[in-house]
């Protein structure tokens, strides 16, 4: 309502801005000289061609509003616009004839010239059609709006579904790796695998935790690992180090939860960890990235492949973002560079 009521100014100005030159369109096209313009003529002219304006402006604002009730532009477009047509070929000659006739027969006492009153019709309609158009461009722009919103609503939640149905992947794929582990350290510390197990149900609540997240703070990120890293370390003692990065400046920057988890699980699933066999992963920044490199111990036995490690942390990375993560490998290292995003959560 209020958006109406605003534009009311708006198109009286038009119509006020179309009139005072109006004038002096008159004398060019008879083809008269600036000398013979008077101020009365002057201003009866411009008065009955403002009049003219304001009922065409106003009549297409009445027809757009009673129009909009029961055709709006968005559910039917061309009836609606051959209606908005139609009336305004049927109103505007209409309009025009009778200010042009009511001014130079019962004002001006002239006689009525055709060919000029066939020409204030064409004005007419050029004028009135471009009436039609800035009535409704309001309405236009806000159905354009909407859908644009609704697009984007759509779109988030397709994301979100996505990203849930990718992130509902992440506990049973933490619990069959860690499952594993612990099956593998009882044969060989069952104290150890007692605190592994008290450990393992710690972490685990963090993980359901971030199921409805789609991004965390790299800070929450790490402090996650850090628990993690102890939780391994009951396994591998010294044999897996972890390089920590300093944060100063990175803290709140974001990363898909659990990240960090799944590239570490990936470097204790395909290598080699032993006394004999150390791994270290090197974790540190460049410019917007986070990278992880380790150096490689191939396992003797072969390594099954779920697909549920960095795949699904690329997927995730394309859904939240147009960059994905880059992997890198040769005969000595095995590298992760995660992009890191600058965005809140959806």
């Amino acid at each position: 309502m209020n958006r109406f009521k605003n534009t009311l100014i708006v198109r009286l100005s038009i119509c006020i801005g179309l009139a005072l030159p109006a004038y002096f369109f008159l004398m060019l096209i008879q083809n008269r000289s600036i000398s013979d313009i008077t101020l009365y003529g002057y201003a009866q002219y411009s008065v009955f061609v403002f009049m003219s304006l304001v009922v065409m402006m106003e009549g297409h604002q009445a027809l757009s509003l009673f129009l909009e009730e029961r055709i709006q532009w968005n559910r039917n477009f061309r009836k609606r616009l051959s209606i908005e047509l139609l009336a305004t070929i049927l109103s505007t000659p209409l309009i025009t004839t009778a200010g042009y006739y009511t001014l130079y027969h019962f004002v001006w006492d002239s006689p009525i010239w055709v060919p000029s009153a066939i020409l204030y019709i064409g004005l007419g309609l050029l004028i009135s059609t471009i009436f039609m158009g800035f009535v409704n461009a309001g309405l236009l722009i806000d159905y354009w709006k909407e859908e644009i919103l609704r697009t984007e609503k759509l779109e988030k939640e397709s994301i979100r579904a996505n990203l849930n149905s990718l992130q509902s992947q992440l506990s049973p794929h933490f619990i069959f790796n860690n499952f594993n582990n612990l099956d593998e350290l009882i044969d060989v510390d069952t104290n150890q695998a007692r605190t592994y197990l008290h450990k393992l149900a710690d972490i685990f609540r963090y993980v359901i935790d971030l199921q409805n997240q789609q991004v965390v703070d790299l800070e929450k990120e790490f402090n996650f690992l850090n628990d993690y890293y102890h939780l391994i370390k009951l396994r591998f003692n010294e044999q897996l180090n972890l390089v920590f990065p300093d944060l100063n400046g990175y803290a709140t920057m974001k990363i898909p939860p659990a990240s960090l988890q799944l590239v570490i699980e990936n470097v204790i699933k395909h290598n080699e960890i032993s006394t004999r066999s150390p791994i270290q992963v090197d974790m540190y920044f460049h410019k917007e990235l986070l990278i992880i490199s380790n150096n490689k111990r191939a396992k003797l036995t072969p390594v099954v492949k779920t697909g549920l490690g960095l795949e699904n942390l690329r997927l995730r990375y394309q859904y939240l973002s147009n960059i994905e993560p880059i992997i890198e490998e040769d005969d000595y290292s095995f590298t992760v560079k995660l992009p890191l995003l600058n965005i809140e959560e959806i």
